[in-house]
């Protein structure tokens, strides 16, 4: 624990004499499970065997020389992880990454950025997987037509709950002609 307090992990806020007590930091509270601020279901997708978003140290002399990598396709050690492929658990893994990530951006527009979707009548959130982001502007602004484009093994798999519209696409082919498009 002492090495953890040393990094920042967590903090000593025991009074001397008294038993060691611990609390989270800002760091560590990105580990805890919380649907709202944690990371962790983007660490669990990078941790997991095959291609992941994060190029590790000791394999960026394999990928960037001998192909370039473009990262809204392909995983950085090289496996296309938005394919037909990708099914599953590996599915599942990823899209609850990028959910973790969009999660403070829903509540940042929804709470401080409100102005943003007056006069507006339709939305729709381009791979938007879970369909989270849309789900919080459906539910804080009910008259909004929210939507969500992904490809069909996204769609297949993400959860329905009647406020937003799945739309089975690929955005390199089509995008749906909405008030307001958020990628």
């Amino acid at each position: 624990m002492r090495m953890l307090v040393f990094t920042g992990c967590f903090a000593n806020v025991s009074k001397e004499g008294e038993e060691e007590k611990y609390v989270l930091t800002p760091v560590s509270r990105l580990l805890v499970k919380d649907k709202d601020t944690g990371v962790l279901p983007f660490l669990f997708f990078e941790n997991r065997d095959g291609p992941g978003l994060a190029i590790p140290l000791s394999e960026t002399g394999q990928v960037v020389p001998q192909r370039p990598v473009d990262p809204v396709r392909q995983g950085a050690r090289g496996g296309d992880i938005r394919d037909g492929d990708a099914v599953g658990e590996s599915n599942r893994l990823f899209n609850e990454a990028m959910a973790c990530n969009s999660r403070p951006m829903a509540k940042a527009l929804v709470e401080k950025h409100h102005d943003t979707f007056v006069g507006v009548k339709s939305f729709v959130d381009i791979g938007g997987g879970t369909g989270s982001l849309a789900a919080a502007i459906a539910k804080a602004f009910p008259w909004i037509k929210c939507a969500m484009l992904d490809l069909p093994h996204v769609v297949a798999d993400a959860p329905k709950d009647g406020v937003v519209e799945f739309v089975v696409g690929n955005m390199f082919e089509h995008v749906p002609s909405e008030d307001t498009i958020i990628l």
